[in-house]
């Protein structure tokens, strides 16, 4: 007994329950209230844990905003699975309708990913995992202009702006 009660604690999952007590804050208490130890305290760690795997604030935000593009491209790909869009159109439709569902299932990531204030747009994560996003969009643009749906706009303008109206 002795012996177990020296051993450290080892928390087996630790970046996913701080990212997890990350929603968990701003869904309850609001963004201002996220703090490294907050999380911490909510994981059940010590308050340097956080930042052995995040650094700071922002790093934390910041890995919380990469793993919403994950799910975003996740509710992206079931969107896309249950419609099976075959023209640009209805592919860029079937993508608004999973950002608009990732929107509503999960505010608290969505209202970080995309305040570049908050996150560190150069980190490698991050900038990997929305490249990754903005991908899936150029390509539904890209074949909405080879369908020659576009009519002589610029795909990068029609991308921004199915991106904002979404």
């Amino acid at each position: 007994a002795r012996a177990a009660r020296r051993r450290p604690f080892h928390h087996g999952a630790l970046p996913d329950a701080l990212l997890s007590a990350v929603a968990d804050i701003i869904r309850e208490r609001g963004l201002s209230e996220v703090s490294l130890r907050e999380a911490a305290r909510r994981a059940r760690v010590s308050h340097g844990a956080p930042a052995h795997h995040f650094g700071n604030k922002q790093g934390l935000l910041t890995a919380f905003a990469a793993q919403g593009h994950q799910r975003l491209r996740e509710e992206v790909g079931r969107e896309f699975a249950a419609s099976k869009p075959r023209t640009g159109p209805k592919v860029l439709a079937a993508m608004g309708r999973g950002y608009v569902a990732f929107g509503v299932r999960h505010p608290e990531q969505f209202e970080i990913m995309f305040r570049m204030g908050l996150v560190d747009p150069l980190d490698p994560a991050y900038a990997a995992a929305s490249d990754a996003t903005w991908s899936i969009l150029q390509d539904c643009v890209t074949q909405c202009a080879r369908e020659g749906r576009l009519h002589g706009r610029d795909p990068q303008d029609v991308a921004v702006a199915a991106w904002s109206l979404a």
